[in-house]
């Protein structure tokens, strides 16, 4: 963006979105599904690895050895589903 560019937008001052851009924007609740996704998403992925974070902190550390030790140990025991 170039100076004109921006001494233009501190000339108008902040604008305030009209209903029409809050409607365009959120046509459909597409951002609300998309959001629900990704977090689903993430959160189906980063579970297992959370549940070895805090049973590796709250276990001494000769239980689980390394943290690829604990993961093992972990899902053979089935506990990330309990």
């Amino acid at each position: 963006m170039g100076n004109e560019a921006v001494a233009a937008a501190v000339a108008r001052g902040p604008t305030t979105p009209t209903a029409g851009d809050i409607q365009d924007h959120f046509e459909n609740g597409e951002n609300l599904i998309a959001g629900a996704i990704s977090g689903l998403i993430a959160e189906t992925v980063m579970h297992p690895f959370d549940t070895v974070s805090h049973r590796a902190k709250v276990h001494p550390s000769s239980m689980y050895g390394t943290f690829a030790g604990a993961f093992r140990l972990i899902y053979r025991q089935g506990a990330p589903f309990n």
